[in-house]
């Protein structure tokens, strides 16, 4: 559809608050979901150099 952008994957709202105390409540979001999917699926090391 046209002057349609995409759907949130996760709906965060920012209030008057957030914004007047300099919170960034998405990327506050998005971090704690990194961290989230990186406990549930940690990173893979590098392979020894032998």
């Amino acid at each position: 559809m046209e002057n349609h952008g995409v759907d949130p994957d996760v709906e965060v709202v920012q209030r008057p608050q957030d914004y007047a105390a300099g919170r960034d409540v998405q990327l506050d979001e998005a971090v704690r979901l990194a961290l989230e999917a990186l406990g549930s699926t940690p990173a893979k090391e590098p392979p020894e150099i032998v």
